[in-house]
């Protein structure tokens, strides 16, 4: 059973990683690598059963940022 319980914390931690990641990348201005991101922790939090994390996740990737300046 430990097993188990460190494998859904290591998939929370990825998944929370990628959301990160994602609002990063959102803010340099790359979209698509964004997107991509957005997508697999959406993919990860889903198999969670994660409902609030996907719902927070799909809000962040609609929303518009300004792009962070050279």
């Amino acid at each position: 059973m430990q097993k188990q319980s460190k494998y859904s914390a290591l998939s929370l931690e990825q998944a929370e990683a990628c959301y990160q990641l994602a609002l990063t990348e959102q803010k340099l201005g790359n979209i698509e690598k964004a997107q991509e991101n957005f997508d697999r922790a959406v993919q990860l939090f889903s198999e969670m059963d994660a409902s609030k994390q996907v719902e927070k996740v799909q809000l962040a990737a609609t929303h518009k940022t300004e792009k962070i300046p050279n």
